[in-house]
C-alpha cells in the first residue's frame, strides 16, 4: 500500500503517478496532488516527443469511447484505455436512502417498544416474562443495528475500481479507513448481478466478478441502471459478449422486458374502435386524447373478487379493532401508544384490500394524452390515484405479463422465459419510470389501449418501436 493518499477522496496514490501520467492530479476525483511531494518526472530532455504526446492532456487516459452514463449518475471514469479501466463509485444512492429510512424506523420503533418491557419487568409484584425477554428483544435490536450499519456503509463508503487484463482491484474507503481486495482474473471471468438482500420483496443486487481465488463484490448502493452500465462496461473490457438490448428486449437504462418482443401493434384511431369495446372516448382533438374504461374486467369474476375483498377487509377490521380495544382498555398509557403505532400498518393493509375490492366492482380508469404529458387516474367517483409521465420521455407502450417477469439477463442464473398463461397488462415506460394502464382487463382491451396511445404518439412525431 502506498504512503500517499488523496487529501479529498483519500484514495491510495502510487508514488510514480506524475512519472507515468505527467499530471499531479488524483485519477479518481481530480483533486490537486501538488502538495503531497510526489516524485517529479524525468527532465524534459529525457522524454521523447512520442512519450510527451502520449502523456499530455486528459484524452490520453480516456482513449476508449464509452456509452453515456445513466441520467443523474455520479460515477466517474478516471481512465479508460485498451489496457486499463478505472472507475470511481461514490457512496449514496436511492438504495442507501431507502435502507437508511427503514433502519431508522425499525430502531425508532424498538426504542419505543423496549422500555415498557423493562419497566414492567422490574416493577415490584409484576409476574412478567422475566429475563427471557432480553435475548428475545436482542434479536430485533441486532437486526436493526445491522441494517443501520449496512446503510451507513452504502451511504458513505467510496469505491475505487481498477481493472486490467489479468486482475481486478477494488479499494473501499469508509471514514478514512481503506480496504483493498485484489483478485486475479481468468479467461472465464465476467461481471454479473447477484442478489444481496430483498427490500419490499424486491431483490437488491450487487456486482460480482469471480476470479481465481476470490470474487470481487461491490456496487450495492448503485441504481439499477448504473449497475447494468458497469456490468456491461466490465464485460466489454474483458472481451465478453454483453447481453444485447435488442435481443433481450431490455432498455439500456433498466426498462422492463416485454413479454412478446415480436408483438405487432396496428394503428388504431378512436373512430375505429369496435362496437362493444370497453374503451370509451371522451375527447378526441389535435391536442388531447381522453378515454376511460372499467378498472375491472367484464368477466363475472370481478364481482367475486370485489365481494371477497370487501368482506375480507370487513372481517379484518372487526378482528383488529376488537383486539385493539381489549388491549388499550387495560394497558398503561406507554403500552397503549406502542400498540397504536404497531397497528398502523395493519390498518393500512385493510384499507388497501377494501380499495381493491371497491375498485374491481365500481372503479374506472381515465387516460389523458397531450403533447406534454400522459396521465392515468384510477378512481371511484372523486376518490382515486393519479400518475403522470412526460410525453417526450415515453420510450415504450407494450403488452406485458403481470406474472413472473423475465429477469435482467445480467443477473447470474437469470431465466429468459416468462410464466405461461399469466395475466397481461398494458404498460407505459418512460426511462426508469413505469405506468400500468390495465391490470384486470382482457388482452383485447389492453391491446386497444396500447394501440390508441401508440397511434396518437406516432401522429405527433413520437414514434415507438414494436419491440
Amino acid at each position: 500500500m502506498s504512503d500517499f493518499a488523496c487529501p479529498q477522496c483519500h484514495a491510495a496514490i502510487h508514488p510514480d503517478l506524475i512519472e507515468t501520467t505527467g499530471r499531479a492530479e488524483c485519477p479518481f476525483c481530480g483533486a490537486d496532488l501538488a502538495e503531497l511531494g510526489l516524485p517529479q518526472p524525468a527532465p524534459a530532455a529525457a522524454i521523447s516527443e512520442t512519450q510527451a504526446g502520449e502523456l499530455s492532456g486528459a484524452d490520453a487516459r480516456l482513449s476508449r469511447a464509452l456509452p453515456a452514463l445513466p441520467e443523474k449518475s455520479r460515477i466517474t471514469i478516471a481512465e479508460a484505455t485498451d489496457e486499463r479501466l478505472v472507475i470511481y463509485i461514490p457512496g449514496g444512492g436511492k438504495p442507501a436512502m431507502s435502507l437508511g429510512c427503514f433502519a431508522i424506523a425499525w430502531n425508532g420503533f424498538m426504542c419505543v417498544f423496549t422500555p415498557p418491557w423493562f419497566i414492567g419487568m422490574f416493577q415490584a409484584g409484576n409476574n412478567g416474562p422475566g429475563l427471557f425477554i432480553i435475548p428475545f428483544l436482542g434479536i430485533f435490536w441486532a437486526v436493526g443495528l445491522g441494517m443501520a450499519w449496512f446503510a451507513v456503509k452504502m451511504r458513505f463508503e467510496r469505491t475505487f475500481l481498477l481493472l486490467d487484463r489479468d486482475r481486478l482491484v477494488v479499494q473501499r474507503v469508509l471514514f478514512n479507513r481503506k480496504r483493498t481486495i485484489e483478485t486475479a482474473l481468468t479467461p472465464a471471468s465476467r461481471a454479473a448481478l447477484v442478489e444481496s438482500y430483498k427490500q419490499n420483496d424486491q431483490p437488491v443486487y450487487h456486482i460480482e466478478v469471480p476470479g481465481k481465488d476470490r470474487a470481487a463484490k461491490f456496487g450495492t448502493a448503485l441504481s439499477d441502471a448504473e449497475k447494468d452500465w458497469v456490468v456491461d462496461r466490465i464485460n466489454e473490457f474483458l472481451a465478453v459478449e454483453k447481453p444485447a438490448a435488442a435481443q433481450t428486449g431490455m432498455a439500456e437504462h433498466g426498462a422492463a422486458i416485454p413479454t412478446a418482443p415480436s408483438d405487432h401493434y396496428d394503428r388504431l384511431e378512436p373512430a375505429d374502435l369496435a362496437d362493444g369495446s370497453q374503451v370509451h372516448i371522451d375527447e378526441d382533438s389535435a391536442d388531447l386524447l381522453q378515454f376511460h374504461y372499467p378498472a375491472g374486467s367484464t368477466s363475472p369474476n370481478r364481482w367475486l373478487l370485489g365481494l371477497f375483498m370487501v368482506l375480507f377487509s370487513g372481517g379484518w377490521f372487526s378482528l383488529l379493532f376488537t383486539l385493539a380495544g381489549t388491549i388499550l382498555r387495560k394497558a398503561p398509557i406507554a403500552v397503549a401508544i406502542v400498540v397504536a403505532v404497531f397497528l398502523i400498518p395493519f390498518v393500512v393493509a385493510g384499507l388497501l384490500l377494501l380499495g381493491i375490492g371497491i375498485l374491481a366492482i365500481a372503479g374506472q380508469v381515465t387516460v389523458r394524452l397531450t403533447r406534454e404529458k400522459l396521465s392515468c387516474r384510477w378512481h371511484v367517483g372523486p376518490l382515486g390515484y393519479s400518475k403522470r409521465l412526460a410525453t417526450e420521455a415515453i420510450d415504450g407502450v407494450r403488452i406485458e405479463s403481470v406474472g413472473t417477469p423475465r429477469q435482467n439477463p445480467r443477473v447470474r442464473g437469470a431465466k429468459g422465459s416468462t410464466q405461461t398463461g399469466s395475466p397481461i397488462a398494458c404498460v407505459v415506460h418512460a426511462r426508469s419510470r413505469t405506468m400500468w394502464l390495465t391490470l384486470m382487463q382482457d388482452k383485447r382491451a389492453a391491446r386497444e389501449i396500447a394501440s390508441l396511445i401508440r397511434t396518437r404518439l406516432e401522429d405527433t412525431g413520437h414514434v415507438l418501436s414494436d419491440v
